[in-house]
């Protein structure tokens, strides 16, 4: 019973620290982004245009689906060569 909870628990507190990695297309990225506009703001006195944050993040999302489906073919090649 106990073993159970503590996979469950387990698997929930490295899927945290995994999603706020300041990878773009994660939680992470997005209070980077948030910290580094903020930053950026301050410094220039002007407000930057939120299409250039969706272009970062669609960005770290396509490499982030690329890196999924790479290790994926890693994986099925390794099991098929076995």
């Amino acid at each position: 019973m106990f073993g159970i909870l503590y996979l469950g628990a387990f698997i929930a507190v490295n899927l945290a620290v995994m999603n706020m990695l300041p990878i773009p297309a994660l939680d992470g990225g997005r209070v980077f982004f948030l910290l580094v506009t903020w930053l950026i703001e301050k410094i220039i006195r002007k407000k930057l245009n939120p299409k250039y944050e969706g272009y970062i993040h669609a960005a770290g999302m396509i490499l982030l689906l690329g890196l999924m489906a790479f290790v994926m073919l890693n994986d099925i090649v390794r099991i098929f060569t076995k």
